[in-house]
């Protein structure tokens, strides 16, 4: 998966839109900090760095 960004505005839900470049995230937060219900919280940018996965154990049997 390539880099993403995600915008986090601060008090309100979590963040569920990925951004794929710097300008397009940069312009929604500053559309997001124009809002009148975001009028004095933060909008902070967030940037993933990476990612990982575990993948489940197999399930072993011993027979009895």
């Amino acid at each position: 998966m390539d880099r993403f960004y995600m915008l986090y505005v601060e008090g309100r839900n979590s963040p569920t839109v990925k951004h794929v470049s710097p300008t397009s995230v940069e312009k929604e937060a500053a559309r997001l900090s124009r809002q009148e219900q975001n009028r004095g919280h933060k909008v902070f940018v967030l940037k993933a760095i990476a990612s990982c996965v575990a993948d489940l154990p197999p399930v072993e049997w011993d027979m009895l």
